[in-house]
């Protein structure tokens, strides 16, 4: 069986995915298994489609943070109203010129830098918000398929207690057995057709939870197709770690120090002002003269003004890097807590499919046997089928925990765990 959560984590997967939301064939029911489940979300959920606008919109930042301060087309006037009572516009004076500012210390670049490393924040952000989406897809689809099961299961159950009052009926009317067998068994009936429409409410609600989550509550799930007889093997808790040093969570930890860096790098550059500069014409409309006019300027104090921000950026930077030691660490904590679950849940789920199960089911056919034979009791049999029916939902409930904790141990690590086991 594939990983139960082998969902995609490459970051183009919400592009491609994009292509595929309105297919010529497009099926009318969410699909029955786990990767159909998958695949319909990132097709069809509209937080994906705001996932890509966001994307499309990181994609100008560097390019707009290259940019340098614009030109300037300036006109200066002297000598509008003339120069005594009845001097007229003979002495108007005009300068046109272009100003600009020349930047030190490739202060462009380290903009552009600051961008990238921004966007590259955010694009991480983004590819956890998709992982923990389909997550919880896969989270639904998992109890949708228990919620299943167990209705099944109390169905049988149903059948079984008819079997039993039934033959409950045909002791009493022997004489083999009191009205109070009958009662009881009766009673037992009706109990379990209780369970077993509980649990067909709790099935209905589950799929309901499911369509919602997928991004489609008007559309329908067919039966969950889904085994419950055997669990994937747990991966090896070395690789696992290893695969945490690259987990989500250090990555975007890695991210920000990137960022934070940057932004020290551009903080440092503001303590060496930029030139700024100036070239136009002036033309004095008395004399017809005309001449080239050069402006330079330098502000002063750049250094004490930047030094703040520097001092801040560089505080940043250091909070940053033991953010990221403590990511690594949390990473790895989690990680070895979520394979000694994984560990613990395989073991007790083998052990009751291999040995308690059927033990339960030895002991519930000796007692029908016995029961038939009138060597047990209408109670002993009830509470072997009880015992019997609990350790079958007890391996559904097991298995259910382990598929949840793999779902979120690939969440964690943003990779399938079928990856870890195959290297």
């Amino acid at each position: 069986m594939p990983a139960i959560c082998a969902y995609p984590s490459q970051p183009h997967a919400v592009e491609a995915a994009n292509h595929l939301s309105s297919p010529p064939t497009e099926p009318q029911r969410i699909p029955a298994t786990l990767p159909g489940v998958l695949q319909w979300t990132l097709q069809h959920h509209p937080e994906l489609r705001r996932m890509d606008a966001v994307r499309q919109a990181q994609s100008g930042y560097a390019d707009t943070a290259e940019f340098g301060p614009p030109l300037t087309l300036q006109t200066e006037v002297e000598n509008v109203a003339g120069n005594g009572e009845f001097a007229g516009a003979d002495r108007l004076e005009t300068t046109i010129s272009l100003a600009g500012v020349l930047e030190w210390g490739g202060k462009p670049m380290l903009r552009r830098t600051e961008a990238l490393s921004r966007a590259e924040v955010e694009r991480v952000e983004l590819d956890q918000q998709r992982r923990d989406l389909l997550a919880d897809a896969a989270t639904r689809f998992v109890e949708l398929a228990r919620a299943e099961a167990d209705a099944r299961l109390l169905r049988d159950a149903v059948v079984v207690a008819e079997q039993t009052a039934e033959a409950s009926d045909q002791r009493q009317r022997a004489g083999a057995a009191s009205a109070a067998d009958a009662q009881r068994a009766s009673l037992a009936l009706a109990a379990a057709r209780l369970r077993a429409s509980q649990a067909q409410t709790r099935r209905r609600g589950a799929a309901q939870a499911l369509a919602i989550v997928v991004g489609t509550p008007n559309r329908g799930v067919t039966t969950t197709r889904m085994d419950w007889t055997r669990l994937p093997a747990p991966p090896a808790r070395s690789r696992l770690l290893e695969s945490a040093r690259h987990a989500p969570l250090v990555r975007l930890a890695t991210a920000d120090r990137d960022l934070a860096l940057a932004r020290v790098r551009l903080a440092a550059s503001q303590a060496r002002g930029d030139l700024q500069w100036s070239v136009g014409v002036r033309d004095d409309r008395g004399s017809g003269d005309q001449a080239l006019v050069l402006g330079l300027g330098l502000p002063l104090g750049s250094a004490r003004r930047s030094a703040p921000a520097q001092a801040s950026a560089q505080a940043q930077a250091e909070a940053t890097h033991w953010a990221q030691q403590t990511a690594r660490l949390s990473a790895q904590a989690l990680v070895t807590t979520a394979w000694a679950e994984l560990d613990a849940l395989h073991q007790a789920f083998e052990q009751i499919r291999d040995a308690l199960e059927p033990q339960s089911e030895a002991v519930l056919r000796a007692t029908a046997e016995g029961y038939r034979q009138g060597r047990y009791s209408l109670l002993e049999l009830t509470t072997a089928q009880q015992e019997r029916l609990a350790w079958q939902q007890r391996r559904i409930a097991v298995a259910t925990e382990y598929h949840q904790t793999r779902i979120e141990l690939e969440r964690l690590l943003g990779r399938s765990l079928d990856q870890e086991i195959a290297g």
